[in-house]
């Protein structure tokens, strides 16, 4: 599966290397700051970018691993048209992805992530998703990391 991750933070990094592990191709990895977008994408085999509105229509899955706060702000630059948009937040609803796309959901890691741990744990994910179908993609993603 192709997937775009936006941010770089530790959701978002160990779930990269997660997602990579398992023989997915991470594309992209977005963030604001070029030198962060930078070193996670080297060691992902990605491309970097800073600009959200120039990421790739061609992946799967786009996985938001950003803070809370800062979700309301990818999502007013993003537009996805039938592509799965998951963000990784226990906190923030699915519904603030509705005008992203038409299908979106919640991949959740539930416990705490650190990027700078070397070993990757076995990580509990919770999953929702806006219709039965989009819930379906996510857990099948899911299931394969």
């Amino acid at each position: 599966m192709n997937v775009v991750l936006i941010g770089t933070g530790n959701a978002a990094t160990v779930l990269g290397r997660l997602i990579k592990s398992y023989g997915h191709t991470i594309m992209e990895v977005v963030s604001r700051d070029e030198t962060h977008a930078q070193t996670l994408a080297t060691e992902l085999n990605a491309k970097a970018r800073i600009n959200i509105g120039a990421v790739t229509k061609n992946a799967d899955q786009y996985i938001i691993g950003v803070s809370d706060n800062s979700i309301e702000m990818v999502v007013d630059q993003l537009r996805l048209k039938n592509k799965i948009v998951v963000n990784t937040s226990g906190s923030v609803s699915k519904i603030v992805l509705q005008n992203v796309s038409e299908h979106y959901g919640v991949l959740y890691p539930l416990q705490s992530l650190r990027k700078e741990s070397e070993h990757i744990p076995a990580i509990p994910l919770v999953i929702d998703g806006n219709t039965q179908e989009t819930i379906q993609a996510i857990q099948t993603f899911a299931k394969s990391i």
